[in-house]
């Protein structure tokens, strides 16, 4: 995993590992795309689901540059396809986000200022906002 000190604006991949839960990836997605400052990154890993994940991945993320979709031909667990995502971003800061929870408008411009000068390896959501893993 990378560890750099970040910028004044740091970098966002968001990355969202699914695994069955075609039924809570619209809202999931769509709260991350729709945000005042989106992510530079959006990765969503799919772990071998058998529901129609993919298909429901797929459009959503149509014409998104800054979205990719990996698939995972089995299924690795949670923490399996974390790894996946988080082994992909160019971004500073890989933001894990479950597939079950959707976030804010203004969530990841909250997260930049917070990381703003600070040394992170990953941040994510919180129930009461949003957490980061700061080193040093």
């Amino acid at each position: 995993m990378k560890r750099m000190t970040l910028e004044r604006t740091p970098s966002i991949a968001v990355i969202v590992p699914n695994r069955n839960d075609a039924r809570y990836l619209p809202r999931c997605l769509r709260s991350v795309i729709e945000q005042e400052v989106g992510p530079e990154e959006l990765i969503i890993v799919d772990d071998g689901s058998t529901d129609d994940s993919v298909e429901v991945i797929r459009s959503l993320i149509a014409g998104n540059a800054r979205a990719q979709l990996i698939v995972n031909p089995v299924n690795l667990g949670t923490y399996g396809a974390m790894e996946v995502g988080y082994s992909r971003p160019a971004a500073t800061t890989p933001c894990f986000l479950p597939r079950t929870i959707f976030s804010c408008p203004a969530y990841l411009h909250a997260q930049r200022r917070a990381l703003r000068g600070r040394q992170a390896s990953e941040c994510g959501p919180h129930w009461r906002g949003w957490w980061t893993r700061t080193t040093g």
